[in-house]
């Protein structure tokens, strides 16, 4: 679902995708770079080795687990190209194209299924077909790679795990606690 959000009094376009325990959030604010924001909505979703209150975000140990699962869920887009003229296109890639590009089509349930084999026989299509959607936005994307965008957020991540080791920066998250901690005592 595409909205508009304020970033620095300018109406931003961003698109945010409710999933079962987390909510993704990718936009472009004013510099120009993709922000892309995880939200969990619950704490089961972040498994067992989790921090248990908002005091142990401060905490490094628990910096690793919450990259991954950010990369993860990064992994799991899949991308559209909305201004791509799909009779440019292969009947086979415009018919992969049109379907996939409705976030419907890969959704498969159980229930519609008479049985488990013609169950995991879509599934294992879907995934097939998954990938070579994959394949053909790669071929046809004219903005910035893809595998860019993810090697930058892994970047990111690591500037951010190593930040988490020094003390200035544990220090303002500690600050922040503090100061979240006082408005409710």
């Amino acid at each position: 679902m595409v909205n508009s959000m304020p970033v620095d009094g300018v109406l931003m376009p961003y698109v945010q995708v409710e999933c079962g325990q987390h909510i993704l959030k990718l936009y472009v604010p004013a510099v120009g770079h993709l922000r892309f924001e995880l939200k969990v909505r619950t704490m089961q979703f972040l498994g067992k080795d989790r921090p248990r209150v908002l005091a142990d975000l401060v905490l490094p140990q628990f910096a690793p687990s919450l990259a991954q699962k950010l990369m993860k869920a990064f992994e799991k887009i899949l991308w559209t190209l909305p201004e791509l003229d799909a009779h440019q296109l292969s009947e086979e890639e415009k018919k992969l194209y049109l379907e996939g590009r409705v976030a419907q089509y890969w959704l498969v349930s159980r229930k519609r299924f008479d049985g488990e084999a013609d169950f995991k026989r879509v599934e294992k299509q879907r995934h097939r077909e998954k990938l070579r959607f994959r394949a053909l936005v790669d071929r046809y994307w004219t903005g910035e790679p893809l595998a860019e965008l993810k090697k930058q957020l892994e970047a990111n991540l690591a500037d951010y795990l190593d930040q988490m080791h020094r003390e200035p920066y544990q220090q303002q998250l500690t600050d922040c606690w503090q100061r979240w901690a006082s408005l409710f005592h």
